[in-house]
C-alpha cells in the first residue's frame, strides 16, 4: 500500500514545495536567493515529476497524469 500511495505523495509534497518556492524566487529579494539549494530543488524536483509521471503513465491514470505533467511544465 505504501509503494502504490509514495508516487501521489510525491507528487503532493514536490508540487507543494515548487509553488511555495517559486513565490519567494519571483517575488523575494535577489540577493537573499540561495543559488546551490535553487539547483538542487529544481534537480530534484524535476527528476520526481519524471518518476511520479513514468508511474501514472504506466498505471494509466490519465488526469493525475496531467495535473503532473501540468506543474513540471
Amino acid at each position: 500500500m505504501v509503494k502504490e500511495f509514495k508516487p501521489y505523495s510525491d507528487l503532493w509534497i514536490t508540487s507543494n514545495k515548487w509553488f511555495k518556492n517559486i513565490e519567494v524566487w519571483m517575488n523575494g529579494k535577489f540577493e537573499e536567493l540561495d543559488a546551490p539549494g535553487c539547483e538542487k530543488f529544481v534537480e530534484e524536483a524535476t527528476k520526481t515529476f519524471a518518476v511520479v509521471s513514468r508511474f501514472f503513465r504506466d498505471k494509466g491514470i490519465e488526469p493525475v497524469l496531467k495535473i503532473a505533467t501540468a506543474v513540471k511544465s
